[in-house]
């Protein structure tokens, strides 16, 4: 039996434990699925726990985690809708996800198209965001151990098929022309796919407690301004590009691992350890830039 065989009907298991779907069943799936203890999870909890974590916090879509903007909705999601029309592939998730390119639908896509045409679209982000749910702050273990199955799935697939398919993205996006305003620093950092790294709400907000600092319920966004200028005002930027560098250089530790995990995966690490070495030189070039923050322009 070959290898789209043998782990896609796995994938797709998980694919249905990313999308929100009825409790009763996510948690009959959990220990079949993920070898958790089915008794131990309330319905009610995760509930609770799916919409803080990705409606909230880490956003499941490879529009996010690949466009130069990281916004919903770009090119990855309408290069999906394109191949789902080309494979008559329409499932019922669709109506109930943002954007087409949402992880559930497409490990679900996986096992209807095959390796040669949707593996690639995988790997390039997929374990990106795993990891990112993995390292969240109060992500509920139900989720982290989803993460961690589908990146583990996911290379165990690649490493069976003997992928060897290059990135479809071979560089790092461009950030603004103006890098000196506060505006497109913050930008900066919360676009994975100039920085390397995905900052979320609570990441952002365990940085500043870290720091002493209390940031206000707000948008990403809102809340990654907040920080700066918090921290700046307080005399506190070596602080935050501290926090900032720890977390680049978690992340590439993990990158790194990865390569010897899956082999597969090492031109697609190359791509984000690229990313994460130029977030690093940009913490380095702030360092001195945010000692005045005030002469920062808002644009």
């Amino acid at each position: 039996m070959g290898p789209d065989m043998n782990y896609s009907s796995h994938l797709s298991q998980l694919a249905h434990l990313w999308l929100y779907e009825p409790q009763a069943r996510q948690i009959e799936n959990a220990h079949a699925v993920l070898g958790l203890d089915a008794a131990g999870i309330e319905a009610g909890a995760l509930a609770t726990a799916y919409a803080d974590l990705f409606l909230l916090n880490v956003y499941p879509y490879a529009s996010v985690f690949c466009e130069p903007h990281g916004e919903m909705n770009g090119a990855r999601a309408q290069t999906m809708e394109r191949m789902y029309a080309e494979f008559a592939f329409a499932p019922d998730a669709l109506i109930r996800v943002g954007a087409a390119d949402h992880i559930g639908v497409m490990l679900d896509f996986l096992g209807a198209a095959g390796d040669a045409v949707a593996l690639s679209l995988l790997l390039d982000w997929a374990p990106v965001l795993c990891l990112a749910v993995e390292r969240e702050p109060g992500a509920n273990p139900f989720y982290r151990a989803l993460a961690r199955e589908t990146r583990q799935r996911l290379f165990l697939h690649a490493r069976a098929a003997g992928f060897l398919d290059s990135p479809r993205d071979q560089g790092v996006p461009l950030a603004s022309d103006d890098e000196n305003s506060l505006s497109a620093v913050v930008q900066f950092f919360l676009t994975p796919a100039r920085c390397g790294v995905f900052m979320s709400r609570a990441r952002l907000g365990h940085m500043a407690r870290r720091c002493g600092q209390r940031l206000p319920f707000g948008s990403r966004v809102d809340v990654a301004y907040a920080l700066f200028r918090s921290m700046g005002a307080d005399g506190q930027v070596d602080a935050l590009l501290n926090e900032l560098r720890a977390e680049l250089v978690a992340w590439r530790s993990v990158y790194t691992a990865w390569t010897r995990e899956c082999a597969a995966w090492q031109p697609f690490a190359a791509i984000w350890l690229e990313r994460t070495a130029r977030a690093l030189a940009m913490t380095d070039a702030l360092r001195a830039m945010l000692t005045r923050p005030l002469d920062l322009e808002f644009s």
